[in-house]
Parts: structure tokens; C-alpha cells; sequence
């Protein structure tokens, strides 16, 4: 997200720092993963998640779900991923496996940092503060 361009939901601010310090603390303390090593996002989701936290996922087809390459609802612990990208993120040889398992990690970046309703990137620009943004929250 290039400065300024607000695309998500406002929610209270944090910086880059407290971002990085958010993730770090989640994925080591309680992922129970290194600073430096691959996470294997598929049983990340699949097991990792429903077990530890709680969180149930649903693969939708692409003509439910559009453009939305994933949503997430923190507060009911779901995350909905389309049928397309959950195939590219199973099958490191397609071309899109490299997005798909960022877009899976941005995800899970909103299980973290936000509370609320289902949160997706929007088309439409939004008007608050761009460390407010739950989106620009989870590129980081």
C-alpha cells in the first residue's frame, strides 16, 4: 500500500515498530516458531490455527468470494480463503504460490491486531490516517 491510500477499516493506530513487535512476539511465543524459519502455511492453517487458537477456516469458491482473495473476522475467528489461491498456496510450482502465502500471512495479520468484522482489502478510498488502517496494519 503506497502512502496514503487508506483501503481498510479504521482502527486504532500503531507503528511499524509496534507492528513488528506484535508478529514477533505471536509467532514465537505463541506459534512457537523462530524468528527465521519458513512457516509451512498450509498446516498452518489447517491444524496450527483451529488447535491453538481456535480459528476455522473455509475454502470458498472464487465466485462467492470475487475479487476477495481472503477475509477475515477476528472476533468470530474465521478466515474464508478462495478456492484459487488455497490451491496455489498447497502447490509451491504455481506462479502464484509466492501471493498466496502472503496474502494467507496478511490475513493472519488481522487475527492478531484486530477485533471486529470480517476485514478485506476495499476498492474504495477511505478517509482516516494511514497507520489507522487495518490493511496498511497488516502489509507491514
Amino acid at each position: 500500500m503506497s502512502g496514503g491510500q487508506c483501503r481498510g477499516v479504521k482502527v486504532d493506530p500503531l507503528s511499524k515498530v509496534q507492528i513488528s513487535a506484535v508478529a514477533t512476539k505471536f509467532r514465537t511465543k505463541v506459534l512457537s516458531f523462530s524468528a527465521d524459519e519458513k512457516i509451512d502455511m498450509v498446516d498452518l492453517i489447517e491444524n496450527i490455527l483451529p488447535t491453538t487458537l481456535g480459528v476455522n477456516y473455509d475454502i470458498l469458491e472464487k465466485e462467492v468470494l470475487g475479487p476477495i482473495e481472503a477475509a477475515t473476522n477476528p472476533d468470530k475467528g474465521e478466515l474464508v480463503i478462495r478456492e484459487d489461491v488455497y490451491e496455489a498456496l498447497n502447490d509451491p510450482n504455481d506462479p502464484m504460490h509466492g501471493r498466496a502465502r502472503f496474502t494467507l500471512a496478511h490475513e493472519l495479520g488481522h487475527l492478531v491486531l484486530h477485533e471486529g468484522p470480517a476485514l478485506h482489502r476495499q476498492t474504495a478510498m477511505i478517509k482516516h490516517k494511514v497507520f489507522e488502517d487495518s490493511e496498511w496494519h497488516c502489509c507491514k
